[in-house]
């Protein structure tokens, strides 16, 4: 459709002409002495310096932001604040938000439609002419006046335009642009403290920032730097300006009469430039952490005076809620004085979850240093260097020494509380099983034997120590081992794990295979015997076990346990702390009858050849110290026609080891 205007005289003649098939569409001639689409007439024209103009379009017209050229006859946009200014002088906008007003109405040339209250927008630009938003006007109570809120914190100080348009019914665009400016003050350069940065209380803080002016436009004298401020939780602090914009200074933040709390670490920085009629003033304000305790250390494993052996695992958390701990700085002291302590490395036994923090060592390195007991201490410093003068530290008991454990001990004595002792006796009774002895036996018919084992804790100690520190025995560890034909076995019943270490015996062969040598549980006795333990067994035809000089009981003896059922024990009242030496048996004692001294075991089946049958018992503290007996060899005969080659006195007995040392035999010791 093609729109025709006449010449001048047929004002106000509507003509529409059809061409090309296309529909027509109205157009409306223009006022006498106007000319068609022209630019500078009361509703089109256009303003340089920041002043607004107004106009309409249709939408086919090219426009600034990607909107069309206004039309003569689209609807009468102007805004009417805030105010245009040609430069910062004729006023700056200073404040967090601006609404932006403007008035919006119809044409009112002929045939102009009324607005599209849908189409009112205001959107502002940059110093570039980058459009930063638009938003759609809201009318506000004032009839004809639409408005809309911009925030400016996050315009950059500078040139900015406002512009204003709406369409009508008919789609003609009518538009007013506003030029101005935005001040934010000085431009504020922190160096140092960095924001959300931590530093020491100690050693002092020292402060670098820069304030320059932002100009506005060129030769824009009200930018100029007037004062400039730096506070610290709102206290002034006095900052020297040590070349054009670069002011310095150092705080000494624990100095207690500038600062009698320590600061929370509040900055604020203003600058006030020269501007008028009223300055405009820039903050920059930040926090910083200011750190002046070393980080909490707390130690949860070992306990305080537990009694620990072989690995351990030191296990403890660090943490500070200033600056953070540093993690590098993190170093364990396993006794007193160690130097270099061992500084957290994840290579090297070290491990660290969050706030908690792993170390496993061996026990045993400690020894040489401290054989008894020792203070493990730990130390570590946060980010900014603080650090807990003292550390966290933990005293231990040092336990690598493992159980005594016999099967056929030697004799002891029992000191008594007035000072006398008993003669000596053997403590697992004279039933007991010893070593070579000849025994028969079938596993049917005839039990061989009672197997009892003597058990003694044993820990660390020094010459002249008088109190000793104990883990305990595992009563449930208490086992008996034994192996037939020995001599063919592929596996001995006694081997060194730790053959790099010594040549001596310390576990049981073949616990780490599926198919584990056979065993009984043995089972410790109650302690039920007389209170007068030191009276002495023997007449005096034994000789004594001289470890330690005593006078001996010229008393009768106490009696037996369970004597009505004769038992051949006669002592089992161990009052000591940790409740040893025990004597523990095969099967559950009973107080009641013979059983309260074991039962005799029956370990042979009828495929086991007679001859030699090693037996050794095994024993774990809590320490996780592994003790084992020396293995007892018994000649066992159940075919007396055809007796086996051990029955011939001089056949060597088998060692029952893989060549290593077995430990020595236990007892021989008094019990006090």
């Amino acid at each position: 459709m093609r729109n025709i205007l006449l010449a001048a005289g047929f004002v106000g003649l509507v003509v529409s002409i059809q061409a090309c098939g296309d529909s027509k569409h109205a157009g409306v001639l223009p006022d006498a002495g106007s000319s068609a689409g022209g630019k500078g007439s009361g509703v089109g024209g256009k303003s340089s310096g920041g002043k607004s103009s107004g106009g309409s379009t249709t939408q086919s017209d090219a426009g600034v932001g990607g909107e069309p050229e206004p039309a003569v006859n689209g609807p009468v946009v102007k805004i009417t604040s805030p105010s245009a200014a040609e430069t910062p002088d004729d006023g700056v906008l200073t404040t967090p938000t601006v609404k932006v007003l403007c008035s919006v109405t119809a044409s009112s040339a002929a045939g102009a439609s009324e607005v599209d209250l849908t189409t009112i927008k205001i959107a502002i630009e940059d110093a570039d002419g980058k459009v930063l938003e638009t938003k759609d006007a809201g009318a506000t109570t004032v009839d004809n006046e639409y408005t809309a809120e911009f925030v400016l914190a996050t315009v950059q100080s500078g040139a900015v335009t406002f512009t204003c348009s709406a369409k009508d019914k008919q789609a003609l665009l009518g538009q007013d642009k506003l030029a101005t400016f935005v001040d934010h003050g000085p431009t504020i350069t922190p160096t140092s403290p960095q924001p959300d940065g931590a530093y020491p209380l100690k050693g002092g803080l020292s402060v670098d920032f820069t304030v320059k002016p932002t100009l506005l436009a060129k030769d824009d004298a009200g930018a100029a730097v007037d004062t400039v401020e730096f506070t610290l939780d709102g206290k002034k602090q006095d900052v020297k300006e040590v070349s054009p914009g670069q002011y310095q200074t150092t705080l000494q933040l624990d100095d207690l009469d500038a600062f009698p709390v320590t600061p929370t670490g509040a900055i604020s920085i203003t600058a006030t430039n020269v501007r008028k009629p009223k300055p405009v003033t820039a903050t920059e304000a930040y926090n910083i952490v200011i750190d002046g305790a070393g980080p909490v250390i707390m130690i949860t494993d070992p306990i305080p005076q537990e009694v620990v052996g072989g690995k351990q695992t030191l296990t403890f958390t660090v943490k500070d809620d200033g600056s953070g701990v540093d993690e590098k700085s993190v170093n364990v002291s396993l006794w007193e004085g160690q130097e270099p302590p061992i500084y957290f490395d994840p290579d090297n036994g070290w491990s660290h979850v969050g706030s908690e923090y792993k170390y496993t060592f061996d026990t045993k390195v400690i020894e040489p240093h401290k054989k008894v007991q020792t203070t493990i201490n730990v130390r570590a410093s946060d980010a900014v260097g603080n650090s807990t003068p003292i550390g966290q530290s933990v005293q231990i008991y040092l336990d690598n020494v493992p159980p005594q454990i016999d099967l056929d001990p030697r004799n002891i004595r029992i000191l008594g509380n007035s000072g006398k002792c008993s003669g000596s006796f053997d403590p697992v009774g004279s039933k007991a099983v010893n070593d070579l002895d000849g025994v028969m036996g079938d596993a049917l018919l005839n039990p061989i034997g009672y197997f009892r084992t003597f058990v003694l804790e044993q820990t660390n100690s020094e010459p002249g120590q008088d109190l000793f520190y104990y883990s305990g025995t595992k009563p449930g560890t208490v086992r008996l081992y034994i192996q037939a034909d020995p001599e063919n076995a592929a596996t001995k019943l006694l081997i060194n794990k730790n053959p790099l270490e010594d040549n001596t015996c310390d576990d049981i062969g073949g616990l780490d295979d599926v198919k584990k040598p056979p065993f009984s549980g043995m089972n410790p006795i109650n302690a039920n015997g007389s209170s007068g333990g030191w009276y002495s067994q023997d007449d005096g035809g034994i000789d004594p076990v001289v470890v330690k000089q005593c006078t001996l009981s010229n008393e009768a003896p106490a009696p037996n346990l369970c004597p009505a059922h004769s038992s051949d024990l006669w002592y089992d009242s161990y009052a000591t702390d940790i409740k040893e030496p025990r004597v523990y048996v095969v099967g559950t004692p009973k107080t009641d009858d013979a059983s309260c001294a074991g039962i005799q075991l029956s370990f042979l089946s009828l495929q086991q050849p007679d001859g030699w049958v090693c037996a050794a018992a095994r024993v774990e503290d809590n320490a996780g110290n592994i003790g084992i007996s020396p293995p007892i060899r018994l000649c066992v005969t159940r075919d007396t026609n055809n007796p086996p080659a051990c029955r011939i006195m001089s056949t060597t007995p088998p060692s029952c080891t893989d060549g290593c040392t077995p430990p020595a035999r236990g007892g021989n010791i008094i019990v006090r």
